[in-house]
């Protein structure tokens, strides 16, 4: 019995491991400075322009701070005045986010 435990203790611990290491990699991968691409039609449920993203979840977007995570393919932002999830897409400097009308905006990261 002991032994099932043990090995419980093991799978969970790792699981939460691994779950921290894709978090941390999402996270390294987003963080920077993004801007939507040159003569792209911003849809109007996007009120996400200019984005910088840090690495600790905190960022700012067109002058507002904000918290931002992502989870099972989706980023989240939130403020106080606002909140919004999107499926996101990252390739390179390349990012995609599509929200739930299948609309899309991309932005390049800035170094």
């Amino acid at each position: 019995m002991n032994e099932k435990i043990g090995f419980g203790v093991v799978v969970l611990v790792f699981g939460m491991v691994i779950l921290g290491c894709n978090n941390s990699s999402a996270n390294s991968a987003l963080a920077g400075r993004w801007l939507p691409n040159d003569n792209q039609l911003i849809p109007s449920s996007f009120p996400e322009k200019n984005m910088e993203l840090l690495k600790d979840g905190k960022g700012i977007i067109d002058g507002y701070e904000f918290t931002w995570r992502t989870e099972n393919g989706r980023f989240y932002i939130t403020n106080p005045f606002f909140a919004n999830a999107y499926n996101y897409k990252i390739s390179g400097s390349t990012l995609t986010l599509t929200d739930d009308d299948d609309e899309s905006i991309i932005y390049t990261k800035k170094k």
